[in-house]
């Protein structure tokens, strides 16, 4: 082929596609690098991620343990006022009861014993003896 003006000549031609492909070349030695590179931190990540997914599940048993624990004594401690109040206003109850029947009883008494002493004319020999001697 004859040698136009302008034109490359095919040993410039080969040399310049030599030194693009060394150039393509190292490159891609550097993009496997960086590939390797961000391999290994990916890697790195997955493994501190199943650290923490661990660490938040072992935390979560914690937690929820004392909750549960925390709960039944809240529960118990519930159950045991609710009992105490059940006791006192029974007892309140039972306090009434007896200082109405208490009041009951002294009252049939005093009853009992005006009815007695007006019924035997005893009350009224009182009352007379009371004007009488003054």
């Amino acid at each position: 082929m004859p040698e136009n003006e302008g034109s490359v000549s095919m040993f410039e031609t080969v040399k310049n596609h030599e030194e693009r492909i060394t150039i393509l070349e190292q490159n891609d030695r550097d993009h496997q690098l960086k590939l390797d590179i961000l391999s290994g931190q990916m890697a790195d990540l997955k493994l501190q991620n199943t650290e923490l997914e661990n660490t938040v599940l072992k935390d979560n048993r914690e937690t929820r343990s004392t909750l549960v624990g925390q709960m039944e004594k809240l529960f118990e401690l519930t159950q045991s006022a609710m009992g105490y109040q059940s006791s006192r206003s029974s007892q309140q109850h039972e306090f009434k009861m007896m200082k109405w029947n208490t009041m009951a009883t002294v009252l049939f008494k005093i009853c009992g014993a005006i009815s007695v002493l007006g019924a035997s004319g005893g009350g009224i020999y009182l009352v007379i003896q009371h004007f009488l001697t003054k």
